[in-house]
């Protein structure tokens, strides 16, 4: 008996992490820019440790190790290797958001757990490295220090800071946070240059 319920957990382990190798997301039309600097047109598709290449919907699939790509896109989405991971381009603008979301797969009694990691990263753009803004299991970064963290970023705009202490953007709504900031940037910007230019009458 305790070797059935064995051989079962082991089926139910294996299972969960080829799914999980498989189940990412589908074949889709983008490119990789690998490290060399070659760009190769085709479908991709995120597997659990590599991407899945091919060069038409139904051709034979390449794997490629994430530490061999530079920057790929799929469908609409772009991602790129910044300071050694690959990180989705979430949010452009005068402040990018990246972000990653690392899978794990561990085994128990019952079987497989899947653990999601997630990482946000800030850059603006005259800056040169990111600053982690959220990390669900760094310490230091997760969601109980993220109003601390976060109200130093974005220090500049007060507005922004006063939703942040309030709880209207937190860890969950971090796009959100991130679009708001550069929304007022702009809007911020073109009334600087109509004051300028009606000063100048």
């Amino acid at each position: 008996m305790k070797k059935i319920i064995f051989f079962i957990l082991v089926v139910v382990c294996i299972s969960e992490t080829t799914q999980a190798q498989n189940s990412t997301e589908f074949f889709s039309k983008g490119y990789l820019i690998l490290n060399n600097g070659d760009t190769i047109s085709g479908y991709i598709k995120k597997g659990f440790y590599k991407l899945n290449y091919r060069p038409s919907r139904e051709g034979k699939t390449k794997r490629y190790a994430y530490s061999e790509v530079k920057a790929y896109k799929n469908r609409y989405k772009y991602y790129y290797r910044i300071e050694g991971y690959l990180y989705l381009h979430a949010v452009k603008g005068k402040i990018n958001l990246y972000t990653r979301e690392v899978e794990s797969v561990s085994s128990g009694q019952y079987g497989g757990f899947h653990n999601y990691n997630k990482y946000h990263a800030v850059k603006k753009d005259d800056e040169e490295k990111l600053t982690l803004l959220y990390a669900s299991n760094v310490i230091g970064y997760g969601k109980k220090y993220f109003r601390k963290t976060a109200t130093a970023y974005f220090a500049d705009n007060p507005e922004i800071v006063a939703k942040i202490k309030d709880k209207t953007f937190n860890h969950k709504n971090i796009e959100k946070l991130i679009t708001a900031y550069n929304v007022a940037y702009i809007t911020n910007k073109r009334k600087e240059k109509l004051n300028a230019a009606n000063s100048n009458n």
